[in-house]
């Protein structure tokens, strides 16, 4: 294929007025190999799959790639699946650049790249389809507030990506979620709460979260929570069912059994075991 460089100036791809910037949603592929003289742009597939070309590289985008192009980057997408739409998400270099000015103390990863790529999370992929479709749709007038909220989120998932696979986020996720089961906070919590706490799937930082300790969540929770009622038995002088009720266990033989799986007694005879290790 051979690729003949245009150059598009802002004022020529967009018609909105004096408004600094445009989104176009769209279905199809681009016609011409081209540049952005003066202005920046994102590009968003918010569903199927694309064939890119940047820079002479051919590369295949699906649902929830969102790339950051700088200005005299040529790049072109070639053709697309059926079913596929994308948006372009563009904005005068001056006013993106004040943008990063107000809201940035280092902002060189936007100025110093030539391309930035990140893949996204369903549901922010969900959320940045909305916010483009709708700016999309609104009226001139309307286009601001919509603007700025979809040029936010736009850079803070530029910045901040919903991690995926090994992502070193997911990392994070997990030291937290485990310091936090670690520290007792979470044994009354249910389960699916717990993970509506972290921008992963559930499946996600299930997957990474027995990746790193060999359990599951449900089961590293469990231990803790045993490890919890143990305590409580050496130290304090509880009811059985009163230590349940401490982890949240109303089941008092669901209890026991659990326990005894993990400390080889029942509370009952782990209680009068320390009780006499005291005398």
């Amino acid at each position: 294929m051979e690729l003949v460089k245009h150059e598009k100036t802002f004022r020529s791809q967009c018609w909105f007025g004096e408004l600094p910037y445009f989104c176009l949603f769209s279905t199809y592929d681009d016609k011409q190999y081209h540049c952005h003289t003066d202005f920046y742009e994102f590009v968003f597939i918010s569903s199927g799959t694309f064939y890119h070309n940047f820079n002479g590289e051919e590369e295949t985008l699906v649902v929830g790639d969102l790339l950051f192009v700088r200005p005299n980057e040529y790049h072109l997408i070639v053709g697309n699946e059926p079913d596929s739409s994308h948006y372009a998400f563009i904005i005068k270099d001056t006013d993106f650049l004040t943008y990063c000015q107000r809201h940035m103390d280092d902002y060189s990863m936007f100025t110093d790249n030539p391309r930035l790529q990140v893949k996204l999370s369903g549901a922010q992929t969900a959320y940045l389809s909305l916010l483009g479709s709708a700016f999309a749709r609104c009226y001139a007038p309307d286009k601001i507030p919509i603007a700025e909220q979809l040029l936010s989120a736009l850079m803070f998932a530029i910045q901040y990506p919903l991690p995926t696979g090994d992502h070193f986020g997911v990392d994070q996720y997990v030291r937290d979620l485990r310091l936090r089961i670690d520290n007792y906070l979470l044994l009354g919590d249910d389960i699916t709460n717990i993970y509506t706490h972290y921008p992963v799937s559930q499946s996600t930082l299930i997957y990474h979260f027995k990746k790193k300790t060999g359990m599951t969540i449900v089961e590293y929770r469990n231990m803790k929570r045993m490890e919890y009622a143990a305590r409580m038995l050496e130290t304090e002088d509880y009811q059985i069912s009163a230590v349940a009720n401490m982890v949240h266990l109303s089941c008092l033989s669901y209890f026991s059994r659990m326990f005894k799986e993990q400390y080889g007694l029942t509370p009952k005879q782990y209680q009068k075991l320390h009780r006499k290790q005291k005398k």
